[in-house]
């Protein structure tokens, strides 16, 4: 069986085509765990509906503590061999679980992920996939790390991928607003031995001005935070992996830093600019 965890706030317009989504899976045999992380809209009555009329289907409420909380709640009740997250304003393909379950048990797998797509009001967008990529698609332990250290195939976000729950029950989200799937991606391919990649995209990742990553000059702090302790993390247990790990927090820390030194920048250099236009002209004085 597989556990799909949709962590749920203030996403009314959003949530019935997510949870549609994964109940209309071709794979049958799931259980769907709803955590209302304390919605202040309509998902509450959306959420009872649901568990009327559906058996598989289970839903707690607790106070706003984040999505890394929700998703905690979440692993604590699940009962499926395999677990599967997705956001309650995304949806899923209709084989997105089958797909990857099948390629899980074909090449015993313990994490295994889609692609997905980047949406949009008007257009998709999807990530091109490399022939270097496409001739690999099981990764050791260390390779699927290096892939996270870099950002680009393998990403930080929880949903969207298969996990088996054994390697995973143990291993809780920070309670945190931002990120909090950072370092829970880092410890869950930490204990997983093959890692599988399918290109196909399975996963539709809706992009929202108003949700917790329409806007990252916020939290940008926090980012760097992050990476900060990945590079501690890397540094004491893929010692191989280290020079590529600092390359990557050297270059957020430089982009942290110009942002917010970035007025202080322009100031400057307006003020060069006066001095220098002042210098070509003769200052007259007006008197009465």
């Amino acid at each position: 069986m597989v556990s799909v965890i949709i962590p749920i706030f203030n996403v009314e317009p959003y949530l019935t085509k997510c949870v549609n989504s994964v109940l209309c899976s071709t794979y049958k045999n799931i259980e769907v765990i709803l955590i209302n992380d304390g919605a202040t809209d309509g998902c509450d009555k959306i959420c009872q509906n649901y568990v009327k009329t559906y058996t598989n289907v289970s839903y707690l409420h607790q106070e706003n503590h984040g999505p890394g909380t929700a998703r905690n709640k979440g692993l604590e009740i699940a009962r499926g061999e395999w677990v599967f997250f997705v956001d309650g304003d995304d949806w899923i393909s209709p084989n997105a679980i089958e797909t990857l379950l099948c390629y899980a048990n074909s090449n015993d797998c313990d994490i295994v992920q889609g692609g997905f797509y980047y949406v949009y009001n008007d257009y998709y967008l999807l990530r091109k996939v490399s022939k270097r990529e496409k001739k690999k698609h099981l990764l050791s332990k260390s390779e699927a790390m290096h892939g996270l250290i870099l950002q680009q195939r393998i990403k930080n976000f929880a949903w969207g991928k298969l996990y088996k729950r054994e390697i995973i029950r143990n291993i809780h989200f920070p309670t945190l607003t931002h990120f909090e799937d950072f370092e829970w991606m880092q410890n869950s391919i930490d204990k997983c031995s093959r890692y599988g990649c399918i290109d196909e995209p399975l996963y539709y990742y809706r992009q929202r001005k108003d949700s917790l990553t329409g806007s990252l000059t916020a939290v940008d702090k926090r980012l760097l935070e992050a990476n900060s302790q990945r590079l501690v993390f890397i540094e004491s247990y893929y010692p191989e992996l280290s020079n590529e790990m600092r390359k990557q927090y050297n270059k957020i820390y430089s982009q942290f830093y110009n942002s917010i030194n970035f007025l202080f920048r322009l100031n400057v250099l307006y003020k060069k600019v006066k001095d220098r236009i002042v210098s070509q002209y003769e200052r007259i004085e007006f008197s009465d």
